[in-house]
């Protein structure tokens, strides 16, 4: 019984040490002119893929979209977004 006692109190204390003791991740939005590029390549026996993310802060993001919206009706029509 003693020694069941002791096995629950490590295992508490070591959970109670990783929930509660951990720091905190400090991360921060992109700025308002960020542009971000990613481009991960994915060599398979069958072919290579490529994943491409291009993430935009709030002004060049919005700027594009004025270029896509070529009918200016500010809607995202099929042909505007494909």
């Amino acid at each position: 019984m003693k020694k069941l006692l002791h096995y629950l109190a490590w295992n508490t204390a070591i959970i109670a040490i990783c929930l509660f003791w951990m720091p905190e991740a400090d991360a921060h939005p992109l700025g308002n002119f960020t542009i971000n590029h990613y481009a991960g390549v994915q060599v398979a026996p069958d072919g290579v893929g490529i994943d491409y993310v291009l993430d935009m802060g709030e002004i060049p993001a919005f700027q594009e979209i004025n270029h896509l919206d070529t009918n200016r009706d500010r809607k995202a029509e099929p042909v505007e977004t494909y």
